[in-house]
C-alpha cells in the first residue's frame, strides 16, 4: 500500500472546485508566463541497472518522428538492438544490454536529436514521512541508505491560498529499485512508492499538461463547457469528458478516476503512458476524442423498428407445403403469381426472377443449387429431410413380413404334393417362380439359403423338415 504521495494535487483541484468571483475571472484572464524548462541532462545505465535497456528519441523542435527513418540510422551503425517502436510524437529503442544503450547516447550520426535514457530506467522515487522541521538538505546528507539519495522534496499544500509544508517528503534514488527503509538519525523512517499526481489543464480541462506549458487550446468554461464567460455561468453542469453532470475538474468524473488508475499502474510498473492506458479503456461517450465517419450500424440503431418509414414492412413467407413446378427458368411467372390461394386473398410467396439472360461460362464463375433444365418443383420453404432411421426400420419390417407370407405358401404347397426328394422340390419351386413373377427377389433368395442347386443327391427328406 502507498501513502497518498499526490496530497498537494488533491487540495489543488479542492481550491480549484470552489466557486471563482467576477473579479478573479477577470483577473487570470491570462495564464501565468510559463516556468524556465529543466536543463536536458544526459544519463546513463550503470552495470548493475537491471533493464530494460530503453533509449528515448526525441525531436528538439518537439515534432513527431519517423520510426522508420530513426531505424534506419540505428541499423546501419548499430547492434545489439532489439527492437525500435514510436512512443507518441517520440521513438524508442530497446537495447540487449546497457553498453549497447549508452553508445547510442553517445552516436554522433543521432546529434541532432534530443537522445537520453528515461529516469525511470535508472532511478526510482519514494515517499518517506518525515517531520517538517527538518530541511531538505538535511535530509541528503544525514540519511544512511542503501541507495543514494539525489533529490528531496517536501510535499506541500494550499492552506487558505498559501502553500505550506507537509510531513510528507517525495526522494529520488539513484537505483532503478526502491529501498524498504532509509535511517536518518538512527530513526528508522518506511519508504513507499511516489504516485505520479493527475496533470489537469485549467485553461482547457484536457488531460497530461498544466495551462502555463503553455495551453494553445481555447479557453472554455469549467461547469458548462462552453467558451469560457467571466460571468457566474447560470448553464446546466456538463462535463467535456463524459458529458455527466458534473464540472470537468470533477474528481468524481470516471475520466478522472481512469487518469488516476493510469498513474497508479504507470509508478508501479514503470510503464510508458501509452502500455498503461491498453488496460484501462475508455469506457463512456469520449467527445474529445477524434472523429470518423458513422457506421451503418450506429446509424440504424436509434432507429424505432416499428417506423415503416425507416423499415417497410416485408412480404411474408408462405407455408411449406406449397410449392410450384417451373419447367423452364427464363418462363414469365405471371401465370403462377396469379394464381389465387384457396382463403381469397393474394398469395405472399416470394419468387425470385432472373434480371438478364447472362452467359454463365464467363470468367466469373458462381455456385447455385437451381438446375435450369430440372421439372423439379421449387419450394418455398426448404423440403424436410426425411427420417432416415425410420425408413430403414418401416422396410425392414415389410421386407420380413413379406418373406415370412411366401415361406409359408411354399411349406404348404410341399405338404399338398407328393414330393419325397430335392429334385421334386427344385422342380416344384421352379414352376411357383414362373407363376409369381411379382415375388422374384423374395424366391431366388430362399433356395439359395436352403438348397444348393449343384448337388445332386436325390436323397429323401422328410416333408416336416423342408
Amino acid at each position: 500500500e502507498s501513502i497518498l504521495t499526490n496530497e498537494n494535487s488533491t487540495i489543488k483541484r479542492k481550491h480549484e472546485n470552489d466557486d471563482i468571483s467576477d473579479l478573479e475571472h477577470n483577473q487570470k484572464s491570462e495564464i501565468a508566463p510559463p516556468k524556465p524548462k529543466k536543463p536536458f541532462t544526459i544519463r546513463y545505465y550503470k552495470p548493475e541497472n537491471k533493464g530494460p535497456f530503453e533509449i528515448i528519441v526525441q525531436d528538439k523542435n518537439k515534432t513527431k518522428l519517423n520510426a522508420f527513418h530513426i531505424g534506419k540510422i540505428i541499423k546501419l551503425h548499430h547492434t545489439d538492438i532489439e527492437y525500435v517502436k514510436p512512443s507518441g510524437r517520440n521513438v524508442t529503442i530497446f537495447c540487449k544490454n546497457a553498453q549497447t544503450a549508452n553508445n547510442i547516447v553517445d552516436s554522433r550520426h543521432l546529434s541532432q536529436y534530443n537522445v537520453f535514457v528515461p529516469s525511470i530506467r535508472i532511478h526510482s522515487n519514494g515517499v518517506v514521512n518525515i517531520d517538517p522541521s527538518i530541511s531538505e538538505d538535511e535530509i541528503i546528507k544525514e540519511t544512511e541508505s542503501d541507495c543514494t539519495i539525489i533529490e528531496a522534496r517536501r510535499i506541500k499544500r494550499r492552506i487558505n491560498s498559501e502553500l505550506c509544508d507537509t510531513h510528507y517528503v517525495k526522494l529520488t534514488f539513484d537505483s532503478d529499485t526502491l529501498p524498504n527503509y532509509i535511517h536518518l538519525n538512527y530513526v528508522r523512517v518506511q519508504v513507499t512508492p511516489y504516485i505520479i499526481p493527475v496533470k489537469q489543464c485549467y485553461r482547457c480541462f484536457a488531460y497530461g499538461h498544466v495551462a502555463n506549458s503553455p495551453c494553445k487550446n481555447e479557453r472554455i468554461c469549467r461547469d458548462c463547457g462552453d467558451k469560457f464567460h467571466s460571468s457566474p455561468c447560470q448553464l446546466p453542469l456538463k462535463c467535456i469528458h463524459c458529458l455527466g453532470p458534473h464540472s470537468s475538474n470533477s474528481k468524481y468524473c470516471p475520466e478522472f478516476i481512469r487518469q488516476k488508475e493510469i498513474k497508479e499502474r504507470m509508478s508501479l510498473r514503470k510503464e510508458d503512458y501509452f502500455t498503461s492506458s491498453q488496460f484501462y479503456p475508455v469506457t463512456y461517450k469520449n467527445i474529445r476524442g477524434p472523429k470518423r465517419p458513422q457506421t451503418f450500424a450506429e446509424a440504424t440503431k436509434s432507429l424505432d423498428s416499428s417506423d415503416t418509414n425507416h423499415y417497410p414492412n416485408l412480404p411474408q413467407i408462405s407455408p411449406s407445403n406449397s410449392l410450384i413446378s417451373i419447367s423452364n427458368r427464363y418462363s414469365s411467372l405471371s401465370t403462377v403469381l396469379d394464381t389465387p390461394t384457396t382463403s381469397g386473398l393474394p398469395s405472399n410467396t416470394v419468387y425470385r426472377k432472373p434480371t438478364s439472360n447472362t452467359n454463365h461460362t464467363s470468367n466469373k464463375t458462381f455456385t447455385t443449387n437451381y438446375k435450369p433444365n430440372s421439372t423439379k418443383p421449387i419450394y418455398a420453404n426448404p423440403k424436410p429431410k426425411p427420417n432416415l432411421t425410420e425408413t430403414k426400420t418401416v422396410d425392414r419390417e415389410h421386407l420380413q413380413a413379406l418373406l415370412n407370407t411366401k415361406i409359408t405358401e411354399i411349406r404348404n404347397k410341399v405338404k399338398t404334393s407328393n414330393v419325397t426328394t430335392k429334385k421334386q422340390i427344385d422342380e416344384l419351386l421352379a414352376t411357383f417362380i414362373i407363376s409369381n413373377t411379382d415375388t422374384k427377389n423374395s424366391a431366388n433368395t430362399t433356395p439359395k439359403k436352403t438348397y444348393s442347386s449343384t448337388n445332386k443327391n436325390n436323397s429323401t427328406l422328410p416333408p416336416d423338415k423342408v
